[in-house]
């Protein structure tokens, strides 16, 4: 069992619009996350909107919205808002611009997660890019070392700081490649342009 979390505290600058609200095939960005969390499995889910919290929640009247604890510290705040927050030990995190991921891939890291011992489960891109925001946390194990690295870094530390503090188990794309829709699930929205390859994507489904 697990809680999810979505990340949508984001500035949006490049796409020049609240990325939680833009629509894709008649569904907002959260609604789309929230509906795939939720039919893969997740006991709870909660939004994370930086400090856009109380804005948020308007759009969203059945789901659970909550502001930073460490707000400016970008992923890396709502990563360790999420496991603060989590009453789960298995933590789930998905960024709402990353609309394409399905339940099948977080069913498949949910279980690879848990036939592991490793505190955290990091999915890898075809680009070979890491993606901690459509990953698994362990609670007990990561919030510690998170926050220590949080407080004694003079920048904002990245999640990819933070998670060489743990034990992460970093999947390659080729084990997720035979799940349907692989080719697409880590489109991220940070432009028009991507926004557009989206829509392309998805108008006939």
């Amino acid at each position: 069992m697990f809680e999810a979390f979505i990340l949508a505290g984001g500035k949006s600058a490049r796409l020049q619009r609240e990325k939680a609200l833009v629509e894709l095939n008649g569904d907002n960005l959260v609604s789309r996350a929230v509906r795939v969390v939720q039919s893969s499995g997740a006991a709870k889910t909660t939004l994370l909107a930086g400090t856009k919290g109380k804005s948020l929640s308007a759009y969203f009247p059945d789901l659970d919205v909550e502001n930073d604890f460490s707000p400016g510290l970008g992923a890396s705040g709502g990563l360790f808002t999420a496991l603060k927050e989590s009453g789960a030990e298995y933590v789930f995190v998905l960024a709402c611009d990353l609309p394409l991921v399905t339940s099948e891939l977080i069913s498949f890291l949910a279980k690879r997660f848990e036939e592991s011992e490793a505190d955290a489960c990091v999915p890898m891109q075809p680009d070979t890019f890491k993606q901690p925001l459509c990953a698994f946390y362990r609670k007990s194990s990561c919030i510690v070392p998170f926050q220590a690295e949080i407080l004694r870094s003079e920048l904002t530390p990245s999640v990819r700081d933070l998670l060489n503090k743990v034990n992460t188990e970093y999947v390659e794309f080729e084990d997720l490649a035979a799940l349907k829709g692989s080719e697409n699930f880590f489109l991220n929205i940070n432009t028009p342009l991507d926004l557009e390859a989206a829509r392309e994507i998805v108008k006939d489904q």
